[in-house]
């Protein structure tokens, strides 16, 4: 095998896998988009213990056995949307409002 023909199947190969990694992204955001619990830019109350936050749903993430993880982030007294996140543990309860 020489140099080129190394390289020829390097490049083909890459542009196989950066073909199954596109698919692979479009078939999650098609997922989630059918079977996400709350809408995107949907505000809900998140009660902890002895804190409540308000938040916005600002996107999901996809976990290893296909479970969804919503991402908050807190939302300002002026009701902008702050740049930190609002992080959920098991037992918060989270409100829609």
């Amino acid at each position: 095998m020489t140099k080129e023909q190394f390289a020829e199947q390097q490049d083909s190969l890459e542009a196989q896998i950066s073909a199954l990694k596109e698919k692979l992204y479009t078939l999650e955001a098609e997922y989630i988009k059918a079977n996400q619990p709350y809408e995107i830019g949907q505000k809900v109350k998140l009660v902890d213990r002895t804190l409540e936050t308000i938040a916005e749903v600002v996107g999901y993430k996809l976990t290893y056995p296909n479970i969804f993880v919503p991402l908050f982030k807190k939302v300002k007294k002026d009701g902008s949307v702050s740049q930190n996140r609002a992080y959920v543990c098991n037992d918060t309860k989270i409100e829609l409002l």
